[in-house]
């Protein structure tokens, strides 16, 4: 047999070897979709056309351990408008891995080698700081209010966390995602029981992050000191305040209950740490433009 023949007999056995493993990768690699719905690409750019919306809760899989453009995975999924199996890409923070994953490996455009890269971390929600406005939005769905405000761009959203009804706040400076927040829209007859929703959510927040780094009960008017019965309505008015801080890698965490004219805001504040540099000249920058 000639070399010729024999190198032609051991391609086609390498083509063999690679699909299977790819088919293998494929099946075994199993996605989740976490948004409410997420959109199919056909290829990897929000601006290209959408082949296919899935639901939160479909289940794909992963054709490639690469990632495209650093967000996108591309994927397997089964048509729920023709019943077969198409591929297409999607977001990466639309969907959840199930299957142990520490890094992957990303395709930057215009370069001819792949590199490693760690996942982004979630930090807020879904997000991660550092999102475009529209990521967020194809993420989330249509904000109630969007407005611009000391040079930076907030939208907001109302539904419910943590059991109750909630006001969600995604601020951005230069299309970043810089920070966002939770404010709990809830009032109680009895004031005290704003105390205890800040005792609940500070309770969960621990169980994630672990003890607060600063856990503080301010006095600013001791009228009501000695009587606990009356320290949600010291809140509303302002003479006491509860802030509690927590600190991660990635991101500084407020929680904070607070009042004044017979109000109470019960809200928690999350801030992106390497991107507090810029959201503050953003608000500079607003603030000279005012004169």
């Amino acid at each position: 047999m000639s070399w010729k023949a024999k190198w032609g007999i051991l391609t086609a056995i390498l083509l063999i070897i690679f699909s299977q493993s790819v088919l293998l990768f494929s099946f075994d690699k199993k996605l989740k979709v976490i948004a409410e719905s997420a959109n199919i690409y056909l290829r990897p750019d929000i601006n290209s056309p959408v082949i296919e919306t899935l639901e939160k809760g479909s289940i794909l899989s992963l054709s490639s351990a690469r990632k495209f453009r650093k967000i996108f995975d591309y994927v397997y999924y089964s048509s729920k408008n023709t019943g077969c199996t198409k591929s297409g890409y999607i977001l990466d923070s639309f969907v959840k891995r199930l299957f142990q994953s520490t890094k992957v490996i990303t395709i930057h455009a215009g370069r001819k080698n792949p590199e490693k890269a760690v996942k982004p971390a979630v930090n807020f929600r879904n997000t991660y700081w550092g999102m475009r406005e529209e990521q967020v939005l194809e993420l989330e769905g249509e904000p109630y209010k969007k407005e611009e405000s000391r040079g930076l761009d907030i939208i907001g959203y109302e539904k419910r966390v943590m059991d109750n009804d909630c006001f969600i706040g995604y601020t951005f400076a230069k299309n970043k995602l810089t920070a966002a927040e939770y404010i709990f829209l809830e009032q109680h007859e009895n004031e005290n029981k704003h105390i205890k929703d800040y005792e609940n959510i500070k309770d969960l927040l621990i169980k994630k992050y672990g003890a607060p780094q600063q856990n503080n009960v301010l006095w600013r008017n001791n009228l009501y000191k000695d009587s606990p019965s009356e320290w949600g309505y010291a809140v509303a008015l302002g003479h006491l305040e509860y802030i509690s801080q927590w600190e991660t890698p990635e991101t500084e965490i407020f929680l904070n209950l607070s009042g004044g004219n017979s109000e109470i805001l019960l809200k928690i504040e999350y801030a992106g740490i390497n991107l507090k540099d810029l959201m503050k000249r953003e608000k500079e920058k607003a603030l000279l433009a005012l004169y």
